[in-house]
């Protein structure tokens, strides 16, 4: 059996197999991957001036309080084998394939009736 860890900076509301919604508490550890913001110029609209941006991708970080590391560079974050580890979709796709077989991120996400997101439906794998 698996224990769930949660990679994510919130809870999860995720329902399981059984339709029973399960609680998966931040661990207070975060994996993201790195991002720059890159401004590229603006776009005059009829609201007025807006500013656009590329975002350029970079590694896998392993945020633990004040302190980040690369999670897979030459000093990798230590993971379990008996876990598996909740992570958002864009980390997922970046996880290296040696990796992989660790790594969930939410599936089937629900949304309330304003469109915000209150859980999902299992976890899908890369």
């Amino acid at each position: 059996m698996k224990t769930i860890v949660n990679l994510c900076p919130h809870p999860l509301q995720v329902q399981n197999t059984s339709g029973q919604i399960v609680t998966i508490p931040p661990t207070g550890i975060v994996m993201r991957v790195s991002t720059a913001k890159i401004n590229v110029g603006t776009v005059e609209t009829d609201a007025g001036s807006f500013t656009l941006r590329r975002s350029s991708f970079g590694q896998i970080e392993v945020i633990e309080g004040q302190k980040t590391c690369e999670a897979f560079g030459n000093d990798p974050y230590a993971f379990d084998e008996n876990s598996l580890y909740v992570v958002s979709s864009l980390v997922l796709d970046r996880i290296p394939q040696t990796h992989q077989h660790l790594f969930i991120a939410p599936d089937d996400l629900v949304r309330d009736a304003n469109g915000t997101i209150v859980g999902c439906v299992g976890f899908k794998i890369s």
